[in-house]
């Protein structure tokens, strides 16, 4: 298993994601090295070490308290995958298709050999991927009771005031995988628009179709009814389309179907086909997208000075990477203007999701120290399909 600290990382996108500065990051988007956390992979190419020969592939009290806890909402709490559905995604195997040769059976010949058929070896097409990084990061908390007593009329508030703390501590732990779901699919986006190609261009298709005047702009699309009802055309064609075996939506490497299709849309646009449609043009039985998951943003709220404006929140930015892990390129990337992906459920996702809390005392000073120790493994699977729409 190779360990990778993300700690900064993950400080950087809490900061983008709050448009807050948080532990000295900045809130504004700016590019993050998103390849520390994500997993795309490794090809098991070592013919000679895998196990089989077969395949070749394996205060003072006061009168009255109130406790103000946050409820944080998971925005992306679905990419969560139980470990024995994806067995612990530790290596996957792809097939390919079989040999198709011409069958002797029904048309022999008098005195032909048939030995080369009846004794050739025919290797099965199979290939395997490693998913093998962990990420780990810890919350750590101090607890006083004795000192807090005299602050509090009695144990109930006590024990409120303690577990508005460890509500604290459990809002972070979900700010932070809301951090990582937002980085994941950053990920996908990124590399379906500039590794595997598979992404969608809608405005450049609707200007090449004559749906839109040449000189539209993105912001001006989603304000266009002619134009959302081209991109909800083909938003609902490409999720039939990546259900279908063929190599046109992922890396090209293996033959691949999506097994159930995950669709995220940003706010922003969903909510310009519901109000910006006309009621006569607009039908949701018609003009159906199929299931979906809406999202705020895909990496912040803030850039340039403005806040929550559609150049912010449809952007993402990943940095430079000279090693080239996503598959990307080495320069650092920002995609525009993306307004929704559609995946394989198991193309991205995080499978190693482990929480353990430690605790010591320290008795001089009489408090306890709780450390919550979070370990995940977070997976972009390019071989399954992904694809990224974009308006531009």
């Amino acid at each position: 298993m190779k360990w990778e600290d993300v700690t900064l990382l993950t400080q950087k996108a809490l900061a983008q994601s709050m448009d807050k500065t948080y532990m000295e990051q900045l809130g504004d988007i700016s590019a993050l090295p998103i390849e520390k956390l994500v997993d795309v992979g490794k090809d098991v190419t070592d013919m000679e070490n895998t196990v089989e020969k077969f395949t070749k592939a394996l205060v003072s009290v006061i009168a009255y308290y109130e406790f103000m806890q946050v409820n944080i909402r998971e925005e992306f709490d679905d990419l969560f995958v139980k470990s024995e559905e994806w067995g612990g995604f530790v290596e996957r195997i792809y097939y390919g298709l079989a040999t198709v040769i011409d069958d002797p059976m029904y048309n022999t010949v008098n005195g032909t050999s048939y030995a080369d058929i009846e004794n050739k070896f025919y290797q099965p097409e199979v290939s395997a991927k490693v998913f093998n990084e962990a990420k780990a990061c810890m919350v750590p908390i101090s607890i006083q009771r004795d000192t807090l007593q005299e602050a509090f009329r009695g144990p109930n508030e006590l024990n409120s005031y303690i577990s508005g703390i460890h509500s604290m501590v459990s809002n972070t732990i979900k700010m932070v995988r809301k951090a990582y779901g937002r980085m994941a699919v950053a990920a996908g986006i990124a590399i379906s628009d500039k590794a595997t190609q598979t992404s969608v261009h809608l405005l450049t298709e609707a200007k090449a179709a004559g749906v839109v005047e040449q000189d539209m702009t993105a912001e001006n699309a989603l304000q266009d009814p002619n134009f959302l009802a081209y991109a909800c055309k083909r938003i609902s064609e490409i999720k039939d389309y990546i259900t279908v075996e063929s190599t046109a939506f992922n890396n090209g490497s293996v033959l691949a179907s999506a097994n159930e299709v995950k669709t995220y849309l940003l706010n922003e646009f969903e909510r310009s086909v519901r109000f910006n449609l006309r009621a006569d043009t607009y039908n949701p039985e018609d003009r159906s997208l199929g299931d979906y998951k809406t999202v705020t943003s895909w990496q912040g709220v803030a850039s340039s000075g403005n806040k929550f404006d559609f150049a912010s929140l449809s952007k993402i930015m990943i940095a430079a990477d000279a090693d080239n892990k996503l598959g990307i390129g080495t320069e650092a990337v920002t995609v525009n203007s993306v307004i929704g992906v559609a995946f394989d459920s198991r193309a991205i996702g995080c499978c190693l999701s482990k929480a353990k809390i430690t605790s010591s005392y320290t008795a001089c000073a009489d408090f306890w120290n709780e450390f919550t120790h979070i370990l995940t493994n977070w997976i972009v699977d390019t071989n399954l399909p992904i694809v990224a729409f974009i308006v531009d």
